[in-house]
């Protein structure tokens, strides 16, 4: 299981989403929104879904690991 993954199980999609509608910045409520969508795949178990907001997610990560802290 990636990072990402289990970034995004560690709450339910709507706990991410109100930490995504709480963000006054836009790159930050972009991040929480991948994060959001992943965590909806994931509970709707939608494998491509998955495949493509965990990329997402861990790009972001990756040049942002500060948005991992909210």
């Amino acid at each position: 299981m990636s990072d990402a993954v289990k970034y995004a199980s560690s709450r339910p999609s709507r706990q991410w989403e109100k930490i995504r509608d709480a963000q006054t910045d836009d790159q930050k409520w972009y991040f929480f929104n991948s994060v959001f969508r992943l965590a909806q795949a994931i509970e709707k178990n939608n494998k491509s879904e998955i495949e493509t907001w965990e990329y997402l997610v861990e790009q972001t990560i990756k040049k942002r690991p500060e948005y991992m802290i909210f």
